[in-house]
């Protein structure tokens, strides 16, 4: 019979109260980011404002190296949609002035990765590592979806 073992990871295993805690964070994080922008979506900047603490909630979760994943998904998000309303799949009635976006979405698609990282650590007990390659195929994947949007849009 073949006995599987887990092999030694760099990251603890997560006690259940604490992942419990983070799914939680997520639900609660969830409900505050929608009625933000259900209340708020016509004052962009007031609305990027009342979303910041929802970042640095996950920031504080997750820890300091969860800054770089949020920055990816602070340019990465917004480039998406931006390739998604000039390829005219959608638009936004009020982005502050700025063009083609309003400004909370770049603190959302900050949150969008980490709240990822969050789940998956919650679901998990313990943050899996990744493999060589494994961002570059992610990076295709998204320019492949965003010509998929725009193509067939």
């Amino acid at each position: 019979m073949t006995r599987y073992t887990r092999s030694p990871s760099s990251h603890p295993e997560i006690t259940l109260s604490t992942r419990l805690f983070d799914l939680a964070l997520i639900a609660v994080l969830v409900v505050y980011a929608v009625a933000a922008i259900v209340s708020c979506w016509q004052s962009p900047y007031l609305l990027a404002l009342l979303l910041l603490p929802a970042p640095a909630l996950l920031f504080l979760r997750l820890g300091p190296s969860a800054l770089a994943v949020a920055a990816a998904g602070a340019v990465i998000g917004p480039l998406t949609e931006v390739a998604c309303v000039s390829g005219g799949l959608w638009s936004y009635a009020e982005t502050g002035g700025i063009p083609l976006i309003p400004p909370w979405l770049f603190v959302i698609w900050a949150c969008f990765p980490t709240a990822l990282w969050l789940i998956v650590r919650s679901l998990l007990g313990e943050m899996p590592s990744s493999r060589p390659g494994t961002l570059s195929l992610a990076l295709a994947g998204i320019a492949i979806e965003i010509v998929l949007f725009v193509a067939l849009g």
